[in-house]
């Protein structure tokens, strides 16, 4: 009987003695499985906007501008001074330029509009010659006179197209923006960085 406690009282103590260890040592667990996530586009750059309304109102207030220099020279109806003849010609030359506001505005410099009035301007100035060697004294030749209404004309045309078209640029130039843009990439756990390509077709 002594011998049978002796040994229930031995094994006890092992039991005992076995769940102090296990309790001690600290749990192996395993590390969190993190989900994947899908990277989320940083929000891209501000991208520069330019408005129909202004591209007009450069065409229109430019082209406004440089024909009332010009109606002021001829109301005042002075040949003879020279701030009303260099009032007329700056009117003249940027009437050249002004109707193109619009389109510059919007990033483009060459226009069709521009060509018609340079191919008028070409027009007037063979009328001018042609006037010259004509007429040494008054006359009402033909030539000249056909040659600076078809002038008149290619000016008018261009003008016009110019300023018609000017919005249509700037809608050009909006979307050109916003065709493809380059923005960064952001995990939500902040693991890593990188760049993408974003675009509108």
């Amino acid at each position: 009987m002594g011998r049978l406690v002796r040994i229930t009282v031995a094994l006890l103590t092992a039991i005992l003695a076995s769940a102090g260890t296990a309790a001690a040592q600290p749990a192996m667990t395993s590390p969190p499985q993190v989900p994947p996530v899908e990277p989320t586009l940083a929000p891209a750059p501000a991208r520069d906007q330019r408005s129909e309304d202004v591209a007009l109102g450069l065409s229109i207030g430019g082209t406004a501008a440089s024909w009332a220099m010009i109606g002021v020279a001829v109301a005042v109806d002075r040949p003879d001074s020279r701030a009303m003849a260099t009032l007329a010609w700056t009117g003249a030359l940027s009437a050249m330029f002004t109707p193109s506001f619009g389109h510059w505005y919007a990033g483009r410099f060459a226009t069709r509009g521009l060509g018609l009035r340079l191919v008028g301007a070409g027009f007037a100035t063979l009328a001018l010659l042609s006037f010259i060697a004509i007429c040494e004294d008054e006359c009402t030749p033909t030539l000249p006179k056909a040659l600076l209404v078809t002038g008149v004309g290619f000016a008018v045309a261009g003008t016009i197209d110019d300023i018609a078209t000017a919005p249509r640029a700037v809608r050009r130039y909006n979307q050109r923006q916003h065709s493809a843009s380059i923005v960064p990439v952001i995990r939500r756990d902040n693991s890593s960085v990188g760049l993408a390509i974003t675009g509108q077709f």
